[in-house]
């Protein structure tokens, strides 16, 4: 088994802010389109750039996936809503396609003092 580690200076957006929603006029009606959010899409900028300066090698096969959430404050957030933004950002990096994830866990850590950041741990199962 293959197991790879990095602790990363940013955190990833939650699923509220990872999502934006238009509203556009099509005929007599109104649709809603939805699509990633700008906010989301610099974390995945900047996640890309922090990863160019580390030694890593795109996984191919199935995944367990580790992550702890540092937060600086001591404000309550749900741990569940910062996988899918985080998981899209690593596809084509640390693995071809989120749906080789087949085990995850998300762990957070509120009012630790130092800035936000985030380690992730995948293994090769």
């Amino acid at each position: 088994m293959r197991t790879q580690k990095f602790v990363v200076p940013l955190i990833p957006n939650s699923t509220n802010a990872h999502w934006g929603i238009r509203v556009v006029k099509k005929r007599n009606s109104y649709i809603a389109i939805k699509y990633v959010s700008k906010k989301s899409k610099e974390f995945a900028k900047n996640l890309k750039k922090f990863m160019s300066t580390q030694k890593y090698k795109t996984f191919t096969g199935k995944l367990k996936v580790v992550v702890n959430l540092y937060f600086k404050t001591n404000r309550e957030r749900d741990v569940d809503n910062f996988s899918k933004n985080l998981f899209d950002s690593f596809k084509g990096i640390l693995y071809v396609d989120d749906k080789q994830i087949y085990n995850q866990n998300f762990k957070k850590h509120i009012g630790t003092g130092k800035d936000d950041y985030f380690d992730i741990e995948i293994t090769e199962v």
